[in-house]
């Protein structure tokens, strides 16, 4: 049970930046907890790293930049460095590890950053686990002598360093060429020699997808796959590291900071790594921006890195400017195609209205009144035409609230007994019937009431993608589906992993919390046009926020090479050696 307001009452800063919203009770309950009447100075520290650890931070960076733009983020403008410095110096010894030497206390201070311990503990295991992966200069396998014709100048790069060393990055947006990199890398591998492949990815539906595209090309090839979350669960249950040769990571953007620490000690140093993904996107809703900060240290650590610049799949140039100025934070080229309708806007600075919603989307929705039953060939192709996105969950232009809207404009609008049909989005995984958290359906129901009907019938049923082949269909009754929700309009962090042909984007007020790169991971789902609801200030103001989660491991490895900027720098010196 969390105390009343009264409970602060000795801390009246901390009190008024609670009713302010700045703080939420939980921050000022744990600080009261470790600091039962401590000075306020440190009580606000510790709700402040609190605060930013809820955030999916690792850490608080002292050095003033960083320090104000982080407690901006959270609210607090009028914070300055040297009041956070006194708190620091005289918070009790027992609080605090100075030296990185005492896991067991609460914080941690190390090279300008301060950690809650379980964190700075995160941080130690991923670098220490990664360097040790990369002590093996030795590879399984050989550079092959001949690449297809097929593959680009980056993509033969990708593949010879995957190949070649123990540990790889290949970076790059969607329609790059990804997943058939990877699928010529194992295809090379196992041209040399039987190799054992895991593919593994953050969720269920990415792996799924992964394999798909895997077996079209490598038809008669096996492998080991599942979601990271079930591979790491199943290794440290057995206690043994994962017996793979080649361990190819999809959507690596999406794992947080808790599963590297998880999974980086769990491969064997003669194993072949390769993390695939797309730095720019959302990074994971959990702690740390982990894979990002893989893709800036990599130069430093000597990790092969390759990023496919060549977009393969893509029929509209506006689109691939439009991501480009997102990710460079280029609000003059942003406006610019907006204003030009390259790209096409809707100005919400008035407010939107539901019915101009409707009207926007009633032509790309599914058909949604039948009176007979309908050709799922019909149907199931508007699953991948068209995708309301949202950047919020809750509010009036959240993701719950437009699609009861939606739902419930459909249902008005279809007649007594009459078909009812609308799209669906799966929220659980149910790997017997191959339906992932995150896919899209279309579920068919007879409405034979005024208002819905939310128990379903043994007649309703759901259509959805056979997934190696999108020209046929599955059939599945709606009484046997897992957990699923209305999927009109689906989160931004949701639609991440999926293409359609059109994208309408809401971008509320309230949006830039999120950073560019929830822009960048909307735009870039759409394949052909994207229709951009915001206004100006929104936009301007979430072009120049990013939700990147601050650690310490780009100062922690930069720290131990003073002066190399660049991979050709390293390349005299050798691997860095530092020390935990």
């Amino acid at each position: 049970m969390l105390p009343d307001k009264n409970h602060f009452s000795h801390w009246p800063l901390l009190e008024s930046l609670l009713e302010q919203g700045v703080f939420c009770y939980l921050d000022l309950y744990f600080a009261k907890k470790i600091l039962p009447s401590g000075p306020e100075n440190q009580a606000l520290l510790l709700a402040i790293l609190f605060s930013i650890s809820r955030q999916g931070h690792l850490s608080l960076h002292l050095e003033n930049s960083s320090l104000q733009k982080q407690l901006r983020a959270i609210g607090l403008v009028d914070i300055s460095q040297e009041l956070i410095f006194s708190a620091l110096i005289t918070l009790p010894d027992i609080l605090i590890d100075r030296n990185g030497q005492d896991i067991h206390k609460l914080v941690c201070l190390d090279n300008n950053y301060l950690y809650l311990q379980k964190y700075r503990v995160q941080e130690n295991q991923i670098l220490s686990s990664l360097l040790n992966l990369l002590e093996n200069k030795k590879s399984l396998y050989e550079s092959p002598k001949q690449l297809i014709n097929k593959l680009n100048l980056e993509q033969k790069q990708a593949v010879l360093s995957a190949l070649t060393h123990s540990f790889s990055l290949i970076i790059g947006g969607p329609g790059t060429g990804k997943t058939f990199t990877a699928a010529q890398i194992i295809l090379q591998a196992c041209t040399q020699k039987d190799s054992r492949i895991l593919l593994t990815a953050p969720t269920g539906k990415a792996v799924a997808q992964l394999e798909n595209s895997l077996q079209k090309t490598l038809p008669s090839l096996s492998w080991q796959s599942g979601t990271l979350h079930s591979i790491l669960n199943k290794a440290q249950k057995q206690n043994i590291p994962l017996l793979a040769d080649i361990i190819l990571i999809d959507e690596s953007s999406m794992i947080d900071a808790s599963s590297f620490a998880r999974l980086l000690p769990l491969i064997r140093t003669d194993s072949h790594v390769i993390l695939i993904g797309d730095q720019n996107q959302l990074p994971p809703v959990e702690s740390g921006s982990i894979f990002a900060d893989l893709v800036e240290i990599a130069p430093f650590l000597q990790i092969p890195l390759t990023e496919l610049k060549k977009v393969l799949r893509s029929d509209s140039p506006a689109i691939l400017q439009f991501s480009q100025a997102i990710c460079r934070s280029d609000t003059k080229k942003a406006t610019q195609l907006l204003q030009e309708q390259k790209i096409k806007w809707i100005d919400s600075k008035d407010g939107l209205s539901y019915e101009k919603i409707w009207g926007l989307c009633q032509k790309k929705i599914p058909p949604y009144s039948f009176s007979s039953p309908p050709n799922p060939h019909q149907l199931i192709p508007y699953i991948d035409c068209f995708r309301l996105l949202s950047c919020m969950r809750q509010g009036p232009l959240g993701v719950d609230a437009l699609n009861q809207f939606l739902l419930k404009k459909t249902y008005q609008s279809t007649p007594l007994q009459n078909l009812w049909v609308f799209p669906i989005l799966i929220q659980r995984n149910s790997p017997d019937q191959d339906l992932y958290n995150g896919d899209s359906g279309i579920l068919v129901r007879q409405k034979t009431t005024s208002v819905i009907d939310k128990q379903l019938k043994s007649a309703d049923y759901a259509l959805f993608y056979n997934r190696q082949d999108k020209q046929e269909y599955r059939k599945i009754d709606a009484l046997a589906l897992p957990a699923f929700e209305a999927g009109y309009c689906l989160s931004v962090h949701k639609s991440q992993g999926s293409e359609c042909d059109e994208i309408i984007i809401v971008l509320p007020t309230g949006s830039s919390v999120f950073g560019r790169e929830v822009l960048y991971t909307a735009v870039t789902r759409a394949k052909k046009e994207v229709c951009l609801i915001t206004s100006m200030q929104t936009l301007t103001e979430t072009l120049n926020h990013s939700s990147y989660k601050v650690s310490g491991l780009k100062a922690r490895v930069k720290a131990f090479i003073p002066g190399k900027t660049s991979l050709n720098s390293l390349e005299e010196q050798g691997k860095p050696s530092l020390v935990f």
